[in-house]
């Protein structure tokens, strides 16, 4: 079974299904990585997920993190977290991965 991401086919590892890359835990990363400057208070400039790990911790080293703007995105963060796990929004949340 091939999987398509971004427009590009992900050959599944070798030695079965529980190795399969799970696309929907791809694009999670993706949409992380890609959203972290944003979280910190800065940003890469760049779409493309590699430049954008090396210019967002290139950021981190560089100071250019803005204390307010992380607080309030990372408790934002935290507070989602804490409620998918306590299953708060399992009933108002539809998934559509397709």
């Amino acid at each position: 079974m091939m999987h398509v991401l971004g427009g590009q086919a992900v050959q599944p590892l070798a030695g079965g299904d529980h190795q399969q890359v799970d696309v929907a835990q791809v694009r999670a990363l993706s949409v992380l990585v890609g959203q972290l400057p944003t979280l910190l208070g800065f940003s890469t400039g760049t779409d493309d997920v590699v430049t954008g790990i090396g210019r967002l911790v290139r950021g981190v080293a560089d100071g250019r993190v803005e204390p307010a703007a992380a607080t309030v995105g990372v408790v934002a963060l935290l507070v989602v977290i804490t409620l998918l796990q306590q299953r708060f929004f399992a009933d108002r949340i539809t998934y559509d991965l397709s």
